[in-house]
């Protein structure tokens, strides 16, 4: 699945906010909290409503930098049964606007790859908009 924003903001500020989990997680709109590990690892806390129910849970991810400074991934794997890739690609449209191209995996024994893609796609495109807006 790909997800494309367009961000207004530079491609430098963008950047900074992706690389540093802790920033992103201040914009993304289910991310509660996040505990830096070590140099690139991270606690993720998520809190996601189903119905009128919220799911609380706690998940290790990984960010890594591509051979490019315009490329940032991130690795998770929630509750030992999902494996989630992304992968952003950051393009300058103009000195302070970026595009966003985001690809993402989603692996599991279980039957979530549909709700989660919808779930990260919102997610995903809300984040970028409260980037621009800040």
């Amino acid at each position: 699945m790909e997800v494309h924003c367009t961000v207004k903001k530079s491609i430098a500020e963008v950047y900074a906010i992706l690389i540093d989990l802790k920033k992103y997680g201040q914009f993304h709109p289910i991310i509660t909290d996040v505990k830096k590990i070590e140099a690139n690892r991270y606690n993720i806390y998520e809190t996601v409503r189903m119905g009128l129910i919220p799911f609380r849970f706690i998940y290790p991810a990984t960010v890594f930098t591509k051979e490019s400074t315009d490329q940032i991934g991130y690795d998770a794997v929630v509750m030992n049964l999902v494996k989630i890739k992304m992968d952003f690609t950051l393009c300058p449209i103009n000195a302070q606007t970026t595009k966003v191209v985001e690809k993402i995996s989603i692996k599991s024994i279980l039957p979530v790859h549909w709700y989660l893609s919808r779930l990260i796609k919102k997610c995903h495109i809300e984040l970028f908009d409260r980037v621009s807006k800040s």
